[in-house]
C-alpha cells in the first residue's frame, strides 16, 4: 500500500543533479518515490514483514527495512522516530512505528519510500495495484503451491 493521502514529490527513477557553491558535484537516479502529507505524518508499513534495520542509514537518515518474505523488502528513509518495541520484537505490523521528517539528505519532510526485490530496488507503482499483485504475484504462488502439492501430496481416497 502506498502512504495514505501522499502526495508524489519524486518518483522512481528521476534523474537528479546536485550541486554545491554553484558547482555540480554529482548526478544521481532515484530509486524510490518522496511522498509527502504533512510534517511528521505517522508511517505505517506496507505489509508485514520482519524488521531488519531500524537506524541511521546515510542519505536515508533514520531508516527501516522491513523483510516481508520471499526476497522482498520495503525501505522507509528521512524517519524521525522508529519505535523501540518494533525494533525489539523485529515485527513489522500494520500500524504506526515511526513519523516522516527530513533526516538524512532530504530537503524537506517526507518519506523516501522503495522496494528491494532480491536487493535490487524496483519501482514499487506495480506492487500498490492489486490486479497487479493478484496477476504477477498471487496467483504464481498459488500455481506453485498447486505443482508442489502434486508432486509431493498423497492422492486422498
Amino acid at each position: 500500500m502506498q502512504l495514505g493521502n501522499s502526495q508524489v514529490e519524486a518518483s522512481f527513477a528521476d534523474h537528479r543533479t546536485y550541486f554545491y557553491k554553484g558547482k555540480e558535484v554529482d548526478q544521481q537516479v532515484h530509486l524510490g518515490f518522496d511522498l509527502a502529507v504533512t510534517q511528521h505524518v505517522p508511517v505505517i508499513a506496507a505489509n508485514s514483514g520482519i524488521v531488519v534495520n531500524a537506524s541511521w542509514l546515510g542519505i536515508y537518515g533514520n531508516c527501516v527495512i522491513i523483510d516481508h518474505g520471499m526476497g522482498v523488502q520495503s525501505l522507509y528513509g528521512h524517519l524521525i522516530v522508529v519505535r523501540r518495541e518494533g525494533r525489539r520484537q523485529g515485527h513489522a505490523r500494520r500500524r504506526p512505528s515511526a513519523a516522516a521528517t527530513s533526516t538524512g539528505l532530504a530537503g524537506g519532510d517526507h518519506l523516501h519510500f522503495t522496494l528491494l526485490v532480491g536487493g535490487r530496488m524496483v519501482n514499487p507503482v506495480e506492487w500498490w495495484d492489486p490486479h497487479w499483485m493478484a496477476d504477477r504475484v498471487d496467483r504464481k504462488l498459488r500455481d506453485a503451491a498447486a505443482v508442489e502439492c502434486g508432486l509431493f501430496c498423497l492422492p486422498s481416497f
